[in-house]
């Protein structure tokens, strides 16, 4: 009678799921995530394992899905940035998540996914870049012992 009464719960949310797909782990669904970078020939895949890492850490490999909660992904962002993680990199890897789920559901592995609407406040992107006339008018009031090195930082692109 319990069961029944479960089904009936999924077939009121819209969320019929047969036992393939509760058996599913996070670690089984970023696989495909992780095939689709390779797939694409994307340059990120190493970022992409990277996030896959951070996820798997928080939520764990074994982890079943369906049962991560809109919830746990809160909480994940909130971990993240306990860990001193930047907004943007913490959206990234929440967009990953949400990307495993899309790619599980595409590939008929899952029927649902939980909503992952809340992103962080990003900062706003760097502005503004110093043409040559700014940074000859910068390096005319140093010291000569520093002009060498913000030459060197200039010219070679290390100082963006």
């Amino acid at each position: 009678m319990d069961k029944l009464k479960a089904k009936l719960a999924e077939i009121g949310r819209g969320r019929m799921v047969g036992p393939e797909q509760k058996r599913l782990t996070l670690s089984n669904i970023a696989q495909e995530y992780l095939q689709d970078y390779e797939v694409r020939g994307l340059r990120s895949l190493d970022t992409a394992k990277g996030r896959v890492t951070h996820l798997k850490d928080f939520f764990g490999e074994d982890t079943k899905a369906l049962s991560i909660t809109t919830d746990q992904v809160r909480a994940y962002q909130l971990h993240r940035k306990q860990e001193g993680a930047e907004a943007a990199t913490i959206n990234r890897e929440t967009s990953a998540l949400a990307r495993i789920f899309t790619l599980a559901i595409k590939a008929g592995k899952l029927s649902w996914r939980p909503p992952f609407s809340d992103r962080l406040e990003e900062a706003a992107a760097r502005q503004g870049f110093f043409e040559v006339g700014d940074y000859h008018a910068i390096r005319e009031h140093l010291p000569d012992a520093y002009r060498g090195v913000l030459d060197f930082g200039y010219l070679s692109g290390l100082g963006t």
